[in-house]
C-alpha cells in the first residue's frame, strides 16, 4: 500500500541522543541572540521617540509612529521568545542537578561499601585483647622508666620539709648578705677619691704661697726689704707670707 502510494519509509536516525548540557547551552545561545536583538530594537525606538517630538503632528509624525510600533510588536515578540527559552533552561538546569545529585549518591554509597569492606578486614585482624596486653607493657614500661629516674636523683633533690620560717630566715639572710656587699662596694670605690683629694689640696697650697707676677715684676721686688724697729738696724725684714708655720 505504501508502495502503491508512494510512501517511503523513514529512516531510522541512528545519531546519540542530545545530552542535557549540549541541550541547555543550545537554548541559553538561542536566549542570548534574542537578547541582543532586543536592545537593537530599543535603540531603535529611542530614535524614533526623539524624531516623534522633533516633528510637528501631520501625516510624517503618523508615519513614524506606525514605523515605531511595528518595531515595539517586534520587541515584544523576541521578549516572548526569550523569556520561553529563559524557562526550557532552567528548566533543563533543575534535571541536569537531579542527575548530577543522584550520580553523587550513587558514588556516595559505592564509597561507603568499600569503606566498610576495609573496615571489617582491619577489625578481624585486630582485636581488643592484644590492644590491651599492648598498653599494659606501655604501663610498666613508664613506671619502670620514671622509678629509675627517681632514684637517680634522689640523693640531689632538694628537701621537702620547708615551712614559712624557714622562708623568712632565708630572706632576712639575703639581704643582710646584700647590704654586705653594696658597703664593700661603696668603700671601695670612696679610697681612690680621698687618695686624689690630698694631692690636690697640697697643690692649692703651693700656688697660693708661690710669688705672683704683676705688671711684669715679680712679687719679690715689689715687696723690698725694710727695716724693722724692734729687729736691728740694716738687718732685712722677710715678708710674712713666704714664713710657713
Amino acid at each position: 500500500m505504501k508502495k502503491f502510494l508512494g510512501l517511503r519509509k523513514k529512516k531510522k536516525d541512528n545519531s546519540p541522543p542530545v545530552t542535557l548540557e549540549e541541550a541547555t547551552e543550545k537554548i541559553n545561545r538561542r536566549g542570548d541572540i534574542a537578547d541582543e536583538k532586543i536592545k537593537r530594537l530599543e535603540a531603535e525606538l529611542l530614535l524614533f521617540k526623539e524624531q516623534i517630538k522633533k516633528t510637528k503632528p501631520g501625516s510624517a509624525q503618523d508615519n513614524l509612529k506606525a514605523r515605531a510600533l511595528r518595531v515595539l510588536k517586534q520587541k515584544k515578540m523576541y521578549e516572548a521568545q526569550r523569556d520561553t527559552l529563559y524557562n526550557q533552561s532552567f528548566k533543563l538546569e533543575r534535571v541536569s542537578f537531579a542527575t548530577e545529585g543522584i550520580k553523587d549518591a550513587k558514588e556516595t554509597m559505592a564509597a561507603m561499601k568499600a569503606g566498610s569492606k576495609d573496615l571489617q578486614g582491619t577489625l578481624k585482624l585486630l582485636k581488643i585483647d592484644d590492644v590491651d596486653k599492648l598498653q599494659d607493657v606501655i604501663t610498666n614500661i613508664v613506671e619502670e622508666s620514671n622509678e629509675m629516674q627517681d632514684s637517680i636523683i634522689q640523693g640531689n633533690s632538694a628537701p621537702d620539709q620547708l615551712d614559712e620560717d624557714d622562708l623568712l630566715e632565708e630572706l632576712d639572710e639575703l639581704e643582710s648578705h646584700v647590704k654586705t656587699q653594696k658597703c664593700s662596694v661603696e668603700e671601695s670605690n670612696t679610697e681612690p677619691a680621698t687618695r686624689l683629694k690630698a694631692p690636690d689640696l697640697e697643690q692649692e697650697e703651693s700656688l697660693h704661697s708661690a710669688p705672683t707676677q704683676q705688671n711684669g715684676v715679680p712679687d719679690t721686688a715689689q715687696h723690698t726689704p725694710q727695716a724693722d724697729p724692734d729687729n736691728e738696724p740694716g738687718v732685712p725684714v722677710l715678708p710674712r707670707s713666704s714664713i710657713r708655720m
